[in-house]
């Protein structure tokens, strides 16, 4: 009976095919990064989350989920209550996948290209591959539709902290997208002023944030900061996710004052 072999072998893969489908439809996600939450709600698959820490806030829904607490209380623990069949961390989390290694998985994207392939990988774990190609385009031509708009325009030079720290590559992707170079060196007044940007921005949810730089000892003899051009973005609008698309937005509106529709 030579058939009883191939018989066997399709029975086998459709037992562990459906399997995977139902270990997929009752998969039990801990998103321990805002990062990561707001990949797998973009990707349609939240209400796998069960679980997120404190600042996991976004989208709103993400509220809702039961919170594990703040970085203090993210312990073995802690993790175990919720029972968790994926975990998903970023940076600064190293010591989750040593305690989990089996069932940790690092999103850490720093650059459009990596936010692109961490959402293609993330949409095949979580069998989401059209959604995820789907965003991915979706970001894709919104950003070449923002860069388009601001072509006319004269590129301008900008000052740009991300949390009192220099920018990281992605933010200086998305200014250039937006229409502007980015400054490029230490944060040291003597260089900012040989720059001579036409605008400070500052990455940061500080409602103080133009108060403090006014007050930076030798910062008013920036030539932007004697005219107040200062300007501050939510850090949330550029994280690594599909907000960045209307981050990239906010940019253009911010530094060209143009409106970019369909975004």
């Amino acid at each position: 009976m030579l058939w009883e072999p191939s018989f066997q072998s399709t029975l086998f893969s459709c037992k562990v095919f459906y399997a995977y489908r139902f270990f997929l439809t009752s998969m039990r996600i801990l998103s321990l990064h805002p990062i990561t939450t707001e990949l797998v709600f973009a990707l349609g698959a939240g209400h796998h989350i069960v679980g997120r820490c404190e600042g996991c806030d976004y989208p709103e829904v993400a509220n809702s989920i039961p919170s594990i607490g703040g970085h203090g209380e993210i312990t073995v623990e802690n993790i175990k209550v919720f029972e968790p069949d994926l975990i998903l961390i970023s940076n600064g989390q190293d010591e989750i996948n040593r305690w989990f290694p089996g069932t940790t998985i690092k999103i850490a994207p720093d650059s459009l290209e990596t936010i692109y392939t961490s959402i293609t990988s993330l949409g095949t774990l979580l069998e989401k591959h059209l959604e995820a190609d789907m965003l991915v385009h979706e970001i894709k031509a919104t950003l070449e539709r923002i860069h388009n708009k601001v072509a006319r325009f004269h590129t301008l030079r900008v000052y740009c902290e991300q949390d009192t720290a220099p920018p990281s590559l992605l933010i200086r992707d998305l200014i250039g997208i937006a229409g502007a170079e980015v400054y490029d060196g230490p944060i040291d007044v003597k260089k900012i002023q040989s720059f001579d940007p036409h605008i400070m921005l500052f990455i940061t949810n500080d409602d103080r944030a133009v108060e403090l730089v006014l007050a930076r000892n030798q910062w008013s003899t920036i030539g932007a900061v004697q005219r107040e051009r200062i300007l501050t973005i939510e850090e949330g609008l550029l994280r690594p996710t599909p907000r960045l698309m209307s981050g990239a937005k906010r940019l253009a509106k911010l530094l060209h004052g143009v409106e970019v529709n369909g975004v």
